[in-house]
């Protein structure tokens, strides 16, 4: 069950005593009821130490951080009771919570490739041709991604016409005047957007190290 497994996440962070997780994960809208866990343990050994410096926005490039979790965690044969391959989903949600756990953001965006054509495919008809398609098994778990992701409450953007890379340079372009903007891209291009208040982590291996 998703709104479980987003609970599990969130590890029910207002019942907790101080340092309260409310302060790690403002975005999070999570229930009372549930009972006391120890959260910051079960987050620890999901996805690291912390102790970066803060971000005030952290900007996802989703689709590329889905991909890398797919691929580094494949050998693992990671599935649910029904079968259906979870290792992107495992992985994706490792990396993205260690990411908020070490910088603590104010603010997330998860920023996804909009379905259809781009601007960019009505200008050059043969952009990302040679790209290979995505793995079934891959596409299979995007949409619980997604609804994760929702069920989490983070903010999750996309824009018809448009991909991820632009989200995320709009994004740091607005935001990076004046905020501290961290992006998670291995897009090269990114580069460019880069200045005295804006970052970028590139996954260097599998999905914990960067």
């Amino acid at each position: 069950d998703n709104k479980f497994f987003a609970h599990f996440l969130c590890i029910q962070h207002r019942v907790l005593p101080r340092p309260q997780f409310a302060d790690v994960f403002p975005f999070v809208n999570c229930s009372r009821k549930r009972k006391r866990v120890d959260a910051r343990a079960v987050l620890v050994l999901l996805s690291g130490a912390m102790g970066k410096e803060k971000a005030d926005l952290i900007v996802v490039d989703a689709h590329a951080m889905a991909y890398r979790a797919h691929f580094a965690m494949q050998g693992q044969n990671l599935t649910n009771a029904d079968g259906m391959p979870t290792e992107a989903i495992f992985g994706f949600f490792r990396m993205l919570f260690r990411l908020v756990l070490e910088y603590q953001p104010a603010m997330t965006v998860i920023a996804w490739d909009a379905p259809g054509a781009t601007f960019r495919d009505h200008l050059f008809a043969a952009y990302k041709e040679q790209r290979a398609p995505m793995p079934d098994e891959l596409r299979l778990q995007i949409e619980e991604i997604k609804e994760i992701v929702r069920a989490c409450g983070f903010a999750a953007v996309e824009a018809p016409g448009f991909e991820a890379d632009d989200v995320i340079a709009g994004l740091a372009r607005r935001f990076g005047k004046k905020k501290k903007v961290l992006l998670l891209t291995g897009d090269k291009d990114c580069y460019q957007l880069l200045n005295k208040n804006v970052t970028m982590l590139r996954p260097a291996k599998g999905v914990t190290e960067f």
